[in-house]
């Protein structure tokens, strides 16, 4: 079928006319086209026709560089000077368009009258060794350069030589083909143009091919050149595959694993018979002595060329040698992978040579290791290829615990019963190109394999942004629950791998959640019922850091079962896990981890302090987000920032002496960075108790401020004031609610001569101005100045005077004459008004310790500090953005927060027709 279709192409090739002929019948040509056909003769005709003439056949078909089209001229195929100027061809009326060809003529008939006069003289006696001098001549000429392609051909072959002399490394691409048309600025009227089209036609030497012969060859070649001297004893030729494994270092044929499969019916018959060996190796002299007669074997010792075939639409494999057959061929299975392989020994310096080549009916093996979007003969922009070297090698990782198995014989019938208590649990990665499988924990001997996985996992994680949760259904088929916690507990995982799964965890079950809450945490829609003003009776509350409880309403986190398929969005979240036993395991890693950096770790988990810390807080930041942590574990985790703060049985002159929190640590700038984002988490937390006890004060306030306000229209309305007075004294109840309450509230700087004219009574004033007291203790810049502690400096070196001690002696006497003065009892400040101030201090040795390297942890410290002192002011922004509610409306506010959060995730993506749909 190759054959025939190439014989077709050959002949349409043949009978195609250039595209640029059809061009100039339909639409005419310029001069500036006849310029250019004649643009191969020089100015001076009459020498350039004799030196043509006077040419040898040989050289007047030498093929010319082609030179660059003349600009307005039209591009011209090679054949056009056959064409233009009417070549002779025998058995044809000829054109005589050209001088040259009627002075080509005319020489050729007086040459040929020449030889007939020759012949028409007598016979010449050394007319023998005149004949066998012209022989020589032809056979030296013969030997001393490669014939041309076209040397051999008679002038009446009508074959383009474009493709004859063609270089075979040479791929004609669609560009090459196209005519391009001639500019014809002095003719207006339009002309239609017709312009060759792009074929994807390859040549080979005198063969061609298209996109369907290409289609048909299924079959790849590689060959190996022996080089003469080398011993092909010592030379095994073939392909392995991937259950090769080789432990010595000589080869055996005698060593290779066979085995055959019989494939049988219901009746017992034999339907197919598989051999399957782990390598198909043959020894090169045993290749040499099928194809040839001699047996002394001394041919072997020239040198050979072997020729590897495997057919990969039959699945066989065959071997040539010298360019014959032998008997060598093995039937593949389907989905077999293949590598071609040689083993030698050297025997000489020059040992062999990998051809690459090709055959007139196979591929070469290279279109098949490059493989690009279409077939090719030759591999497009090929790049170095390197050859592999097998290395033996045996190596094995030993697990950390020993299974502990009873083995216990029940009798000789029913054998030996084994039974594992605990078994130790891997997780195994798989290569396909080596079929086998491996711990993951090797990895960290494979540094490409790593760093691929690596990248895998991050791949993984991108694909799930921005809630898709479609995409994080289908990576649950392929990382399931057993991978991820196995994967988060290891200790011994490397550090690239650790925070890829820790990272794919948090993208496939929590990143969603956990991103609405961030969107929505300036945010506050606050529900007025008996339960907010219970939850904030005790005042510490409104500033807490340990409590995560609130009343504030906010997006519940939904989680849906793990789907093969996924019919409808509407209903699908983020998929299952179960993050209790995330919590607790985060929870203790942790704190180990923060036990075991007390002192300077050699090994850290992971490898590094940052491949140790960052995953850990970045988890525990995420559970704190989507509102998985307790009250109990934010106190474990203020422990561990500053145990001698929020530690109650601290004991800094005991045996916590030497005791660190992470914020006297070494940390490096990736810990440190999570460390800031989980702090400002925290007191977003905390401002969000501040608002809801501002608002708590505010629902008994106001309706005291109500009921005072009643009470005085009332007390006006049934006193007999004059109606100007009134009406002077009832104007405040007739104003907009906003201007009521400014001129209610406006008592903050009154001096006590106008206490008369506020319409506030005393009480709700002096409520109002200690509970504001009370807020700026431990929102105001007062709070973060230490008191000044007036010091009287004694000099104990000089001894005092007479004077002096009576003094010290009177005073004496008389303190204890008077009775006793109360001592001021200190008050005693809070954790979270300590924590400030050590925040603050923290930052600060942060940023003189080392040169950050990170901008991001840069803003994000200085970002933390300024919120330190921008209490008041963050607070004046967040109740702006502050609703209040009736808490009968408390659930349709939360289902509001489900649509409202997932129309956030749809809007900054490209929506599918079901997104548009859930919209």
């Amino acid at each position: 079928e190759i054959k025939i279709r190439q014989h077709r192409l050959l002949a349409e090739a043949d009978q195609t006319t250039p595209a640029h002929i059809d061009q100039i019948i339909k639409s005419g040509f310029s001069m500036s086209d006849i310029k250019g056909l004649h643009r191969d003769y020089s100015e001076d005709a009459v020498e350039a026709d004799e030196m043509m003439l006077n040419a040898t056949p040989s050289t007047r078909r030498k093929k010319q560089p082609a030179r660059p089209p003349r600009k307005g001229s039209l591009s011209r195929n090679e054949d056009m000077p056959q064409m233009m100027n009417g070549t002779l061809e025998p058995g044809k009326m000829n054109r005589s368009t050209s001088e040259l060809d009627l002075n080509r003529y005319n020489a050729e008939g007086q040459l040929m009258q020449d030889k007939d006069d020759k012949k028409k003289r007598g016979r010449s006696p050394f007319r023998f060794f005149s004949r066998k001098r012209d022989a020589s001549a032809d056979e030296r000429n013969k030997k001393a350069k490669t014939p041309e392609p076209t040397m051999d051909r008679s002038p009446g072959m009508t074959r383009p030589t474009n493709l004859s002399v063609r270089n075979p490394q040479i791929k004609v691409s669609s560009t090459d083909l196209k005519i391009v048309p001639p500019q014809i600025p002095e003719r207006n009227a339009p002309k239609t143009m017709s312009v060759a089209a792009p074929t994807g036609v390859e040549s080979i030497g005198n063969e061609i091919y298209d996109g369907e012969c290409l289609k048909l060859i299924n079959e790849y070649f590689y060959g190996i050149r022996i080089f003469p001297g080398q011993d092909p004893t010592h030379v095994y030729v073939g392909w392995v595959t991937t259950q090769f494994h080789l432990h010595s270092k000589d080869f055996n044929q005698s060593r290779v694993r066979k085995s055959t499969v019989h494939i049988m019916d219901e009746y017992g018959r034999v339907v197919d018979s598989l051999n399957r060996q782990s390598c198909y190796m043959l020894r090169a002299d045993e290749l040499y002595n099928e194809v040839t007669q001699d047996a002394t074997g001394k041919g072997t010792s020239q040198g050979m060329f072997i020729g590897c075939f495997v057919d990969v639409a039959t699945g066989y494999m065959t071997f040539t040698c010298e360019g014959k057959e032998t008997n060598h061929k093995y039937k593949m299975e389907p989905e077999t992978k293949l590598f071609p392989a040689v083993f030698v020994e050297a025997t000489s310096k020059e040992i062999l040579q990998i051809e690459l080549g090709r055959t007139s009916t196979t591929l070469p093996l290279s279109t098949a290791v490059l493989q690009n979007s279409e077939r090719h003969v030759t591999p497009q922009f090929p790049p170095r290829l390197k050859v592999q070297c097998l290395k033996p090698h045996q190596w094995a990782r030993v697990p950390n615990v020993s299974l502990q198995v009873h083995a216990l014989k029940l009798s000789d019938i029913r054998g030996w019963s084994m039974l594992c208590e605990d078994p130790v649990s891997m997780l195994a990665l798989h290569i396909p190109e080596e079929d086998r499988c491996i711990d993951i924990l090797e990895l960290i001997e494979m540094e490409k394999l790593l760093s691929f996985h690596a990248h895998t996992l991050t791949l993984y994680s991108a694909l799930c942004y921005q809630s898709n949760y479609r995409a994080a259904h289908a990576l649950c088929q392929h990382v399931d629950q057993k991978q991820l916690l196995y994967a988060i507990r290891s200790e011994f995982m490397s550090g690239p791998l650790r925070r890829g799964f820790y990272d794919l965890l948090i993208s496939l079950h929590l990143e969603s959640h956990a991103t609405t809450m961030e969107t929505c945490k300036n945010e506050y829609i606050i529900p007025i019922g008996p339960e907010l003003k219970e939850l904030y009776q005790d005042p510490e509350m409104g500033h807490s850091l340990r409590s995560l409880k609130t009343e504030s309403v906010q997006p519940q986190m939904k989680m849906t079962d793990i789907a093969e398929s996924v019919d409808n969005i509407r209903s699908l979240y983020s998929p299952y896990f179960p993050l209790d036993v995330v919590r607790n395991f985060v929870m203790a890693a942790l704190d180990e981890a923060v036990q075991i950096n007390q002192l300077h770790n050699r090994d850290p988990v992971g490898g590094s302090n940052e491949n140790l810390f960052l995953p850990l807080l970045k988890l525990v930041d995420r559970l704190l987000l989507v509102g998985v942590l307790t009250d109990e574990d934010v106190i474990k985790l203020l422990i561990m920032f500053d145990p001698e703060t929020w530690d109650p049985t601290f004991e800094k002159e005991g045996k916590d002496e030497h005791r660190k929190g992470l914020f006297n640590m070494k940390m490096a700038e990736g810990a440190k960075l999570q460390m800031c984002c989980l702090l400002h988490h925290l007191c977003d937390m905390q401002l969000r108790h501040r608002v809801e006890s501002i608002i708590s004060y505010s629902h008994d306030f106001v309706g005291d401020l109500q009921a005072d306000q009643l009470q005085r229209y009332v007390d006006i309305k049934q006193s007999d004031l004059p109606s100007a007075i009134a009406a002077k004294k009832t104007r405040e109840f007739r104003c907009p609610p906003r201007e009521q309450m400014n001129a209610i509230l406006g008592f903050k700087n009154l001096e006590e001569d106008d206490t008369e004219n506020c319409p506030c009574g005393n009480d709700l004033r002096e409520s109002l101005n200690g509970f504001h007291e009370r807020l700026m203790k431990h929102v105001s810049l007062v709070a973060l100045q230490e008191p000044s502690a007036e010091e009287t400096p004694t000099d104990e070196t000089t001894k005092p005077g007479v004077l002096k001690r009576l003094y010290n002696f009177i005073n004496a006497v008389k303190e204890l004459e008077e009775p006793p003065k109360e001592e001021e009892v200190e008050v005693k400040k809070t954790p979270e008004e300590v924590f400030r101030k050590i925040l603050i201090a923290t930052i600060v040795k942060w940023a003189e310790e080392t040169q950050i390297e990170t901008p991001k942890l840069v803003r994000e410290m200085f970002s933390l500090l300024v919120r330190q002192y921008d209490s008041v002011g963050e607070l004046v922004r967040a109740l702006e953005k502050t609703y209040v509610i009736n808490a009968k409306t408390k659930n349709d506010a939360a289902l509001m927060w489900v649509g409202l959060s997932q129309i956030r995730a749809l809007l900054p993506v490209q929506m599918s027709e079901e997104e548009q749909g859930l919209m």
